[in-house]
């Protein structure tokens, strides 16, 4: 295992280029080939050489002998399949979300592109952290069930590293408020000063890294830091906060195992309204946008 270094700027893919080459390129290249063959060849000449290509069933050479009218459309379906084929077999290609680019794409995009594309696996670490919560709620629903995105390994971080936990009260003091956030500084420091307004408005807690001074811009494993992070979850909850908002910069490691052991509960959370904040792309990385997971 090694340490991953997170100021190396990434390749950053956005859904222009992302719809083209994983849905607009295998629907286009379909369409072409289906018709070119629909006007330059013949039925007669299309079952002949369906009959010597063994990836095409009986099955589809049946469909282009007994629905005429289906005739164009079974050219697609087949050289979508050719395209597939070709596409894993001849370039590589395996993963949609590979480690060394990084996707500013809508999670439709990413569902869709991972279905027409064929492709299936991908890096927790190539999609923004908001994302990768929302991959892990909804692993077993349409589009994110086809996806396996794996976690990259990281290094442990030092026995010796400490956690400290810093609560801000923003509201009247006798007030009760049933919302609040969680920000866990790990890999660079957050700039309280500029906390999206949903933040600064309401109570929040920051589970800091105290050795992110010595280890800045690497990502290790801090068991600590998954300890006191879950508990504020767990705290928030015994104390009647049914909205959260969680602003996180660290590694998918740390974030799956934030997950499980606050969310993976089949409904059992008392929190009705869980939002993750999205961090730019680039540095000072600050939170710019709240995204709604449930």
């Amino acid at each position: 295992m090694e340490m991953v270094n997170i100021r190396k700027n990434p390749r950053i893919i956005h859904s222009c280029c992302f719809f083209i080459n994983r849905i607009g390129l295998p629907i286009f290249f379909s369409l072409c080939m289906a018709t070119v063959t629909f006007f330059v060849f013949s039925r007669r000449q299309v079952l002949a050489i369906a009959a010597i290509v063994p990836s095409l069933s009986d099955n589809w050479k049946g469909l282009i002998q007994q629905l005429p009218s289906m005739y164009f459309i079974v050219l697609v379906i087949v050289w979508y399949i050719l395209y597939i084929l070709a596409l894993h077999k001849l370039v590589g290609q395996k993963d949609i979300l590979p480690a060394n680019h990084y996707y500013l794409v809508p999670s439709w995009m990413i569902k869709a592109g991972s279905i027409i594309s064929g492709l299936h696996g991908g890096s927790a670490a190539s999609i923004p952290i908001w994302q990768y919560f929302e991959y892990l709620y909804y692993n077993s629903s349409i589009g994110w069930s086809s996806l396996k995105l794996a976690v990259p390994d990281v290094l442990p971080a030092s026995s010796e590293g400490k956690v400290r936990s810093t609560f801000h009260r923003m509201i009247d003091p006798t007030g009760k408020s049933t919302t609040l956030s969680i920000i866990v500084e790990d890999t660079y420091p957050v700039d309280l000063n500029f906390l999206p307004d949903e933040v600064g408005q309401n109570n929040y807690v920051v589970v800091q890294n105290a050795s992110l001074n010595h280890v800045r811009g690497l990502r290790g494993y801090n068991q600590k830091l998954v300890s006191e992070t879950v508990a504020q979850i767990k705290k928030a909850e015994s104390n009647g906060v049914d909205t959260l908002y969680l602003l996180f910069n660290t590694n998918p490691l740390h974030v799956t195992k934030i997950f499980n052991e606050s969310f993976n509960d089949a409904g059992r959370s008392q929190i009705n309204h869980l939002y993750v904040f999205e961090a730019q792309p680039d540095g000072p990385f600050h939170f710019v946008k709240a995204h709604q997971i449930y």
